[in-house]
């Protein structure tokens, strides 16, 4: 083998083949010895192979479609919420109301809860765990800690965010989600900073 040849690679190779698509048409002899046999298909059609491809490429993005349907449909109804209870938090006097506020809008849906935990050593493993570099956890979580938060509750994943209110003290404000997909550490906060700023405000004034 030529120095030449071994500088080939397969990557030389796939990137000449999709910037020449009817190389095979131009040289049909080639298939000849090429090891196209698959061990459960037998000897495939290309073309048919190539459809194949195709489906499941769109099953995928059908797919992926659904589950950001899903997510942004799960999200809106959140921010929907969340713009009410900004509302119904500010009438609060104290903070077991606010608890139940944010109990009672999101009771009416199975998949999303959302409590205010006051931060003790019941959950001190956690927030060294997921909320020590940063304010904020997005993801899945043990199902020891899920038991922590939500006890009652079938946890596939979490969003946490750790809110200081001055001498009132340290709170997480914990939203949980059926689905493992849910939250994830790409998801954003921009819906949810407003909020955190309207409950922060409301636990300092209630010190």
């Amino acid at each position: 083998m030529t120095q030449k040849e071994s500088e080939v690679t397969e990557q030389h190779v796939v990137e000449y083949l999709r910037a020449h698509p009817d190389f095979l048409l131009r040289h049909p002899y080639l298939m000849l010895e090429l090891k196209l046999h698959h061990r459960q298909q037998g000897l495939p059609d290309l073309s048919l192979h190539q459809q194949r491809l195709l489906r499941q490429e769109v099953d995928t993005l059908k797919q992926q479609i659904r589950d950001m349907i899903e997510h942004a449909t799960a999200n809106e109804l959140i921010f929907k919420q969340l713009t009410q209870c900004q509302l119904a938090i500010m009438r609060c006097t104290e903070l077991n109301a606010i608890n139940d506020t944010l109990a009672q809008r999101f009771d009416a849906y199975s998949d999303i809860q959302c409590k205010l935990i006051s931060i003790d050593d019941s959950v001190s493993e956690l927030v060294t765990a997921k909320l020590t570099s940063s304010n904020c956890y997005l993801g899945r979580i043990s199902q020891q800690f899920a038991a922590q938060l939500f006890s009652d509750f079938e946890v596939g994943s979490v969003a946490l965010y750790r809110i200081s209110a001055s001498e009132q003290g340290n709170y997480i404000l914990a939203f949980a989600s059926r689905s493992a997909e849910h939250f994830s550490p790409q998801h954003d906060n921009m819906l949810i900073a407003a909020f955190i700023q309207t409950l922060t405000l409301k636990l300092e004034a209630l010190a």
